[in-house]
This record gives C-alpha cells, structure tokens and sequence, in this order.
C-alpha cells in the first residue's frame, strides 16, 4: 500500500535549516515506523483522504533535525490514530 501526503505549506521557525526533501525523509520514516506499529488507519485503507487545519507545532529550542521531522510525523499521525 502507498499512502501519499501532501503538505502544501510548512513554515519551520527557530529550527536547524534543512531543506524539504531533508525534512520530506525525517518525516516519512517516523510515518514508516508508526504505521508499522500501529497498522494502517482504516480511514487511509478504505482510500479514503485526511485533512489537517494549520496548526503549530512545537518542538524544543534548539531541537535537532530528527526530533523536528519526529514531530511533525506525530503531528500527522495523530489525526490517524487519535493519539501517538
């Protein structure tokens, strides 16, 4: 099965630079590992479509590259399983 996400905006502040394909890796592989935790949401089997609202998403001062991609994948993640 292949789950395809589209984040048509992304503002990163007071993080490490990294560019999106950087940032597209980071969070596909957090995805990855929660899917296979967790299984694939039943909304997601059915073909069916998850949207999001802007929201902030707060990581720590200084955080790194993978702690960011970790939170936006369970940023994400959270509206497929209620809760990660």
């Amino acid at each position: 099965m292949r789950i395809a996400i589209h984040i048509s905006n992304l503002r990163l502040e007071r993080v490490e630079a990294m560019t999106g394909e950087e940032l597209a890796a980071l969070v596909e592989a957090e995805l990855q590992r929660l899917v296979e935790v967790w299984g694939v949401p039943p909304a997601l089997r059915q073909g069916g479509a998850l949207q999001l609202d802007s929201q902030a998403i707060e990581v720590a001062p200084g955080a790194s590259r993978e702690q960011v991609g970790t939170a936006v994948a369970r940023h994400l993640a959270t509206s497929w399983f209620g809760t990660v």
